[in-house]
């Protein structure tokens, strides 16, 4: 399996790599895309599966391009990356010494940042894998479920005041990305607007409703200025809307601003 979670097989000597397959499963193959040495394809029948498959718990899976491993158990993903990182040691570093067991965090809602872009409609999401199609995705299971409450109220407060949304294509539309920030040992939550202009219409409203969602956790809303033509999401200019430019969090006992 590759670090992107594709399966790979082979076909007369040839490296087949298939998205959502696990060690262990036969499966038939439809090709995609043939190259002289290898070729991408998608699984269109499990014949047996493998025991590492599970059922996976998230609507969004398949189409969204967060995540690669929720068909397979936890165990089955921890092993994939226990190997990859020796194989890494052995075949780059020269070395062959067993890495250390991961060490669970016992969240598995442990991300403490996401970057949403919006749809045509205002729905927040992510990009379907390898491309920049918006899935809308009211609740990531790997983002802490605050998150959800946040970017559903930045949807309403879109709609309710015909917020545009931005079209990399056409580079027009204000509201480009929804940036969200958590600390996880403090809690602290910034929420940053992402926008291709220099000011948030009703920016109070929306700040008055995220701190009746977040309390006392929300210390900071920022806009962030982004109006070139690209695609990466933060420019290089903030603006504080309210509270600190900044979050704090603890890392290993020291206390930092984020």
């Amino acid at each position: 399996v590759t670090s992107e979670g594709s399966g790979i097989g082979r076909y007369d000597g040839m490296a087949v790599f298939v998205p959502l397959t696990a060690v262990g499963d036969v499966v038939r193959v439809r090709a995609l895309k043939v190259k002289k040495t290898y070729a991408f394809g998608k699984a269109v029948e499990i014949i047996t599966p493998s025991k590492d498959r599970i059922e996976n718990d998230c609507p969004y899976f398949n189409r969204c391009g967060g995540c690669v491993f929720r068909h397979i158990s936890y165990d089955a993903e921890l092993r994939l990356k226990t190997d990859k990182v020796r194989e890494a040691l052995k075949r780059i570093g020269g070395v062959d010494l067993p890495p250390q067991p991961i060490m669970f965090s016992g969240d598995l809602r442990y991300r403490n940042k996401a970057q949403y872009p919006l749809s045509e409609d205002g729905k927040v999401g992510f990009y379907a894998f390898h491309s920049h199609r918006i899935i809308p995705c009211d609740d990531c299971l790997l983002q802490p479920e605050i998150f959800a409450k946040i970017s559903e109220a930045v949807t309403e407060f879109v709609k309710e005041f015909n917020i545009s949304i931005y079209n990399e294509e056409k580079h027009t539309g204000l509201l480009r990305h929804l940036y969200i920030r958590k600390g996880q040992i403090t809690e602290e939550i910034m929420v940053t607007f992402v926008i291709n202009g220099d000011s948030l219409p009703k920016y109070d409203i929306i700040i008055h409703r995220l701190k009746e969602i977040c309390g006392e956790k929300l210390k900071s809303v920022v806009l962030n200025i982004n109006k070139e033509n690209t695609n990466v999401i933060l420019g290089d200019k903030c603006k504080t809307l309210y509270g600190r430019d900044y979050i704090t969090d603890i890392l290993a006992g020291v206390k930092v601003r984020l």
